[in-house]
C-alpha cells in the first residue's frame, strides 16, 4: 500500500505519464494487496473463501523455540491499521471493500473489464458470507448480465445459485421478476447437462410465476435459452373472418417437468415489411414435443409471410427464438386476407345432422356445410359464391340453394337462388342483416370427421 501511495504522489507531479498503463499497474498492486488480505482473513477466521480460490498457505520455514507454538500469520502483522482490521469482522470488511473498490476503479480506468467483474464478484461473495443479501444482489445481478457470452458458465452457475438463495431469503414480492430471470438462466445452463437440477429449478420457477402479481412481459429477456427449441410448422388459412387464421408452432422442451407459460407469440414479416402477430395465452409446455396453435390478428394484406421470431413469455420475461436463416424458406407461408366489411363463416354441422342423403351401402357419406354471411354495409346486388372441394370431398349437382335472411336472430325472408356454372348467386341484403344456407357435401366415410374448413 505504501508503494501505491508513493506512486500516486509521483504520478501527480510527473509531466508525462501514460495514465492507462499506470492505472493498470496500480490496479494489479491493489489486487495483490487484497489477495494477501484474503489469506490473513482466512487465518484469522474472518472469511472462509472468496469467489476465487484462496492460495494455499505455505509451510513456515521459521525456526521456533521448543514448546513455543508458532504464530499464526495474522499474529505476525506489525502494521497498525492491518492489525486492527484483523480483530473484528466489521473492521476486516471495511478494509476488504475499500481495497476492492480502489482496485476496481483502477481496473476500469485501464479498461480491464473482466478483472473488474471478478473483483465485484469477490465483494458480493463477502456480503453473501455475512448474509447481507441485498448488497450481494446489487453486485451480482449486473455481474451475471455482463458475463453472458464470456464462456464463464461454471462461474455463472455458482453465482446464480447463490442469487437464488439471496432472493428467496429476502422473499420480497418486488423481486419476483429478478428471481424469474435467474431461474431461467440456470435452466439455460442445466437443461441438457443436469436434468435433476433443471427439473428442480423448473419447479421453483413455476412457483415463483404462480405467486407473482400479474405483470406484462416487459420485453427485457433472453435470446434462445437452451431448455426449449422452437420451429414453425404450418399456417392454416381459415375461411372468412369469423375464425382467426392459425400458425402451428412446435416447442420442444428438454426438461423433465411441465413449465407454465404465459404466452407464445410469433412475429411474421410480409414482403412489403408489414407485420403479422400470432399468439396463444395460458399454455403448458410439457416434456418433449408440444404442438401449439397461435391465433393471428385480422389479416388485411394477403401475401407471403415469413416467421422471423417466436417469443415465449414466462412471468414477466420474454425468451426470443430467431428463425435460423437456413429455415426461413420453410417458415414462409401464403396468408390470405380477411375483409373487415363482411363477416363470412363456414363450418360443417355435427356429423349426425344430415339431409337424409346417407347411403349405408356406399363408401361415401354426406355432411352439411353451413355458410353464413353478414355485412356492415348493404351487400352488392351481383355477388356469387363458389365452393371448391378438396380431394376428399365433392359437391353433388344442385340447381338451386335456399338462403334465409335474418335480422336480430329472426328470419325475415327466404330466397331460392339459382346455380349457374357452379356459381351460387347470393341474395342482396341490407346492413346488419345475415344470409345463410346449407350445402350438402359428399365426403369419404373414413375421412368425414377429418375435414376442416
Amino acid at each position: 500500500m505504501s508503494v501505491v501511495t508513493q506512486c500516486d504522489e509521483q504520478a501527480a507531479v510527473a509531466e508525462r505519464t501514460n495514465m492507462t498503463a499506470y492505472e493498470g499497474v496500480k490496479a494489479e498492486l491493489l489486487h495483490y494487496a487484497r489477495l494477501q488480505l484474503d489469506i490473513l482473513g482466512d487465518a484469522a477466521g474472518l472469511i472462509t473463501s472468496s469467489i476465487h480460490k484462496i492460495p494455499a498457505r505455505e509451510e513456515s520455514t521459521e525456526v521456533v523455540e521448543a514448546g513455543v507454538p508458532p504464530k499464526a500469520p495474522h499474529e505476525c502483522v506489525t502494521n497498525h491499521d492491518l492489525k486492527k482490521a484483523l480483530q473484528t469482522a466489521e473492521a476486516f470488511d471495511a478494509l476488504y471493500l475499500s481495497l476492492s473498490n480502489r482496485a476496481i476503479k483502477s481496473f476500469e480506468a485501464s479498461q480491464r473489464a473482466r478483472t473488474t467483474l471478478i473483483l465485484k464478484g469477490d465483494m458480493a461473495a463477502l456480503h453473501f458470507h455475512r448474509q447481507r443479501y441485498t448488497e450481494a444482489i446489487a453486485l451480482w445481478m449486473p455481474v451475471t448480465s455482463n458475463t453472458r457470452g464470456e464462456r464463464w458458465e461454471a462461474m455463472d452457475r455458482v453465482v446464480l445459485d447463490k442469487l437464488v438463495v439471496c432472493l428467496r431469503e429476502l422473499n420480497r414480492p418486488e423481486d419476483g421478476p429478478a428471481l424469474t430471470g435467474v431461474l431461467l438462466r440456470l435452466l439455460d445452463h442445466c437443461a441438457r447437462v443436469d436434468r435433476n437440477a433443471a427439473d428442480e429449478y423448473a419447479g421453483l420457477l413455476n412457483g415463483v410465476v404462480a405467486a407473482a402479481a400479474e405483470e406484462p412481459a416487459t420485453g427485457e429477456g433472453f435470446e434462445g435459452l437452451g431448455m426449449f427449441k422452437v420451429h414453425p410448422k404450418r399456417f392454416m388459412n381459415r375461411v372468412g373472418n369469423e375464425q382467426a387464421h392459425e400458425l402451428e408452432v412446435v416447442v420442444e422442451s428438454f426438461l423433465g417437468v411441465d413449465v407454465n407459460v404465459k404466452e407464445v407469440r410469433a412475429m411474421l414479416m410480409g414482403k412489403e415489411e408489414q407485420n403479422l402477430i400470432c399468439k396463444a395465452e395460458g399454455l403448458v409446455v410439457k416434456p418433449g414435443m408440444n404442438l401449439m396453435r397461435l391465433k393471428c390478428e385480422p389479416v388485411t394484406t394477403a401475401g407471403l409471410y415469413t416467421v422471423e421470431k417466436t417469443m415465449i413469455a414466462i412471468g414477466s420475461k420474454l425468451i426470443t427464438y430467431e428463425t435460423p436463416r437456413n429455415r426461413l424458406r420453410k417458415s414462409t407461408f401464403e396468408v390470405k386476407g380477411q375483409v373487415d366489411s363482411f363477416d363470412f363463416h363456414a363450418r360443417f354441422l355435427p356429423s349426425f345432422v344430415t339431409l337424409r342423403m346417407v347411403d349405408d351401402t356406399s363408401k361415401r357419406t354426406k355432411r352439411v356445410l353451413l355458410i353464413r354471411i353478414g355485412s356492415k354495409i348493404t351487400f352488392p346486388t351481383s355477388a356469387t359464391l363458389s365452393i371448391i372441394p378438396i380431394s376428399l370431398a365433392s359437391v353433388p349437382p344442385l340447381t338451386t340453394v335456399q338462403f334465409k335472411t335474418t335480422k336480430s336472430d329472426k328470419v325475415i325472408k327466404d330466397h331460392d337462388m339459382a346455380i349457374q356454372d357452379r356459381l351460387i348467386e347470393i341474395p342482396t341484403f341490407a346492413e346488419d342483416e345475415t344470409v345463410s344456407c346449407l350445402i350438402p357435401i359428399s365426403v369419404d366415410k373414413n375421412s368425414a370427421d377429418m375435414i376442416e374448413i
